[in-house]
């Protein structure tokens, strides 16, 4: 017998549903922060970045120096535009997938430079990382009116091979 998420069409439960609007409620007002200013600028971000290339590794202090501290405020104008989007996403469940996963990687960022506070970090990235593993966006979302248009790697679900896939 095949578990509930093993059909391309299932639907995630309701709890899965609020997990993904409360995620992205929380990383949209993030987003919101950063863009009008408030929580991040490119001075911020570079004392975030610098602090932490210290403790880092050579290939994170590399990551840092070389690509993040490259154009800092240019990095911090992207970071804080593409968090606002995938919140957004998150709340219409649309795109769930790669807005989840681009979560994630900013989550794993945040801990791996101890820019943020590690316990609530690492809360967000594993609830990230579940609702991009898990078809949160069919349930209340827009995800289930793109399966099939869209590639696998974006829905879950077999969709147009000529379509960026």
């Amino acid at each position: 017998m095949m578990g509930p998420m093993a059909n391309s069409k299932s639907v995630p439960g309701w709890g899965l549903a609020l997990v993904r609007l409360t995620l992205g409620v929380l990383v949209t007002r993030t987003g919101w922060s950063w863009v009008t200013g408030e929580g991040l600028a490119g001075r911020t971000f570079k004392g975030w970045i610098d602090g932490g290339l210290d403790e880092a590794g050579s290939i994170g202090g590399w990551w840092g120096r070389e690509v993040l501290l490259y154009n800092p405020d240019g990095v911090a104008f992207l970071l804080a535009w593409t968090v606002l989007l995938a919140g957004i996403a998150l709340v219409l469940g649309a795109f769930t997938r790669p807005a989840a996963t681009w979560v994630a990687f900013v989550g794993v960022h945040a801990l791996y430079f101890d820019i943020t506070d590690g316990s609530a970090t690492l809360l967000l990235v594993v609830v990230a990382l579940a609702c991009a593993m898990s078809r949160a966006g069919r349930r209340l979302g827009l995800d289930s009116a793109l399966d099939g248009n869209l590639p696998t790697w974006m829905t879950w679900v077999q969709g147009r091979n000529d379509f960026l896939g």
